[in-house]
């Protein structure tokens, strides 16, 4: 009996076990499995979850919780997918906020093909609610995207459908627009022949709606060009019934028979009955328009034929054949058919003003039923009010209590927010701390600076007023001279007292400047000119000139300014510069910005250091190394001047190989009074 019961313990654990592990497999088989392959592109996983989504018939919400399953990788993949599905299904409530979660998965992937689907879905999404802003602005991210990625079929679609919903909506100002940047991509781009065609038909329609038939005619007659050689004869067939109305329109009516009669041919050939009442009709109204009486009876009589081989005729067609038919009767004079189907005529009326009075018979009963619902909504409310009087006692009860309530936790509340106050205030205190402390360390900073460029500038002025002091000595002590010598003691008075004034004229206008007395008085004026200029005041006698820089080349600027930024760097470039090497000034212009160039074959500097040369004002003027020629005064004026023209200066150097240093002027500064180009007046330099 033990082993027997044992045995049937056993297999009930075993069959529970089993039924557990089949209702496991059975809601793993009902679940939506992920099939997203990160080694495959963008387009075959959208393929394939597509297709996946569009076998499964759950509901949406379901399909969302099982997406949010799924690895961040593969969620915004098929959310995408999701938006296509409800897209086609017309389900669009939900699809903005579907799409808003894919963005930015797609962006943290840097996906950037993904992100343009989902302005396109979005796009897509707003004609449809009609909404014309949304239209234009998803639209057109999605076809700036596309064209980053080349998807330029899509990125065609996207403008293109923006031209289409404006041509619907009857704005057909903005449609024009669209139409012509469509045509302009597919005119840039290798677009697909099939869009390429539907461009052409929407274009064509867009110009029949404002009554441009000529111009519609033009893309008409591509677009039959096109279906002659596709062979398919039912577009065919509207394109040319099309043509036809386009042709009546402008009373080309030979045209316009031609193209029914091609039309009705072809739609009697395929069977297509529909087509054929409308090429019949079409012609029913051109021929009585000819008042060709003859055809235009043969024509009703075969419209008649139609109508009793197909009973359920739509009333409206009913009614304009009766209205032609009534035309056919004052055309042949028989008045007495005509009264009878005018009768007709009144009765097809009729009976399309019954169905409008039906509908309003519909609507009249529908405001009945909600005002019998609005009186037993009152009828409730009074239920309610006496219910609300009988618990009223017992709200008071609860309202004290909640009350009190409601006080702990406001008073928690301003307590906390005055412990968060505090914290904030140690906060900003230790901010306006470390903001002090940092402005100390840049004010020590400066003041150590400003000392060492004093420091340097006794020096080099000690040195060219020391040679005067010597050379002047050095006069009285002679009494007889050669002429060639006392030549070159002036030359050498003269190099003396020109490097003192330069430096004493750079160190007044940099004090001048770090006061704001320099006033910026920007004017147009003659590059060419103002380079020889300044090359004249450097007296660089040892040293060849050349000039890149084009006669009629003017620049807008304040020419002081411009003046001593040429000076410094012309300066620069002789005093680092062998003997007979040559200094090249160039200056070329563009739509933005004016850049000047100053080069010379010295001796040049290391890369790294070209780079820093313009990074920090210190830079320029501390220097560890002895025998640095001059203070550097001159780059800081450079630079300073530059900047205030809201332009950008730099260097390139390399060691025995010269050095270029270059400064942009942009183009758009704007001087406080018009002025006539300046013009400075320069001997030629050989």
């Amino acid at each position: 009996m033990r082993n027997k019961g044992f045995v049937f313990c056993l297999r009930l654990v075993l069959g529970l076990l089993g039924a557990i592990s089949a209702c496991n497999a059975t809601m793993a088989e009902n679940q939506l499995q992920n099939i997203y392959d990160a080694t495959k592109d963008f387009s075959e996983n959208a393929s394939n979850i597509f297709q996946q989504l569009k076998s499964e018939d759950a509901n949406i919400e379901y399909l969302w919780s099982q997406i949010n399953r799924f690895e961040q990788a593969s969620k915004p993949h098929y959310l995408l997918q999701l938006s296509k599905c409800l897209l086609v299904n017309n389900q669009i409530d939900s699809i903005p906020s579907i799409l808003d979660n894919c963005i930015p998965g797609f962006e943290t992937q840097d996906c950037t093909l993904g992100i343009a689907y989902c302005y396109f879905y979005k796009g897509e999404v707003s004609s449809r609610q009609y909404h014309p802003e949304e239209v234009i602005t998803f639209f057109e991210k999605a076809n700036m995207l596309f064209i980053k990625e080349a998807n330029y079929n899509r990125a065609f679609l996207a403008t293109m459908y923006i031209a289409i919903y404006f041509t619907q909506n009857g704005n057909y100002p903005y449609a024009k627009n669209y139409f012509s940047k469509t045509e302009a991509i597919a005119n840039q781009y290798p677009i697909n022949e099939l869009y390429c065609e539907m461009l052409k038909l929407n274009f064509a329609n867009y110009y029949f709606k404002i009554c441009d038939y000529v111009s519609a005619l033009h893309y008409y007659k591509k677009i039959e060009e096109a279906r002659l050689q596709q062979g398919d004869e039912l577009k065919l067939a509207r394109i040319k019934n099309n043509m036809a109305m386009a042709y009546l329109n402008i009373d080309r009516l030979d045209s316009a028979e031609t193209k029914l009669t091609e039309a009705l041919r072809l739609r009697e050939k395929n069977n297509d009955s529909i087509g054929v009442a409308s090429s019949l009709m079409n012609l029913f109204n051109l021929n009585l328009r000819r008042k060709d009486a003859s055809k235009a009876i043969s024509v009703e009589k075969r419209i008649q034929k139609l109508i009793l081989q197909n009973p359920h005729v739509a009333t409206d067609y009913l009614l304009s054949l009766s209205y032609n038919r009534l035309r056919l009767f004052h055309l042949t004079n028989q008045s007495e058919l005509a009264d009878e189907e005018l009768d007709v005529y009144k009765d097809l009326k009729d009976s399309l003003n019954e169905v409008a009075f039906s509908d309003k018979l519909i609507d009249l009963q529908k405001s009945i039923e909600i005002e019998d619902r609005d009186q037993n909504i009152a009828l409730l409310q009074k239920e309610e009010a006496l219910n609300k009087a009988v618990v009223a006692k017992q709200r008071q009860l609860i309202i004290f209590g909640v009350s009190l309530i409601v006080m702990l936790i406001v008073l928690g509340y301003l307590m906390n927010r005055q412990r968060l106050n505090l914290i904030s205030s140690e906060s900003n205190l230790q901010k306006h701390k470390n903001k002090i402390e940092q402005i100390n360390e840049e004010l020590k900073v400066s003041n150590q600076a400003k000392d060492r460029i004093l420091s340097i500038i006794g020096h080099d002025l000690r040195g060219p007023i020391g040679s005067l002091k010597e050379l002047t000595e050095l006069y009285k002590g002679l009494n007889d001279f050669d002429k060639q010598d006392f030549q070159n003691l002036l030359e050498a008075a003269s190099a003396a007292s020109n490097g003192s004034y330069f430096l004493l004229e750079n160190l007044l206008t940099w004090a001048n400047s770090q006061k704001g007395q320099i006033e910026f008085n920007p004017s147009q004026c003659l590059v060419l000119p103002l380079a020889i200029q300044c090359v004249q005041v450097s007296q660089a006698q040892k040293n060849t000139f050349k000039y890149n820089i084009p006669d009629d080349l003017i620049i807008t600027a304040d020419v002081n300014m411009l003046s001593t930024i040429l000076r410094n760097l012309i300066s620069n470039a002789v005093k680092f510069s062998p003997d007979n090497s040559c200094i090249t000034i160039s200056a070329k212009q563009n739509e933005l910005e004016t850049q000047v160039c100053v080069e010379d074959e010295g001796t040049g500097m290391g890369a790294e250091q070209a780079i820093r040369l313009f990074e920090k004002k210190e830079t320029f003027f501390i220097q560890d190394k002895a025998g640095v020629k001059g203070t550097g005064l001159g780059l800081i004026l450079c630079k300073e001047f530059v900047e205030q023209h809201k332009g950008s200066i730099a260097a390139s150097s390399s060691l025995n190989k010269g050095t270029k240093v270059w400064f942009t002027i942009p183009c758009n500064i704007i001087s406080d009074k018009e002025t006539e180009p300046t013009q400075v007046v320069a001997s030629a330099i050989n």
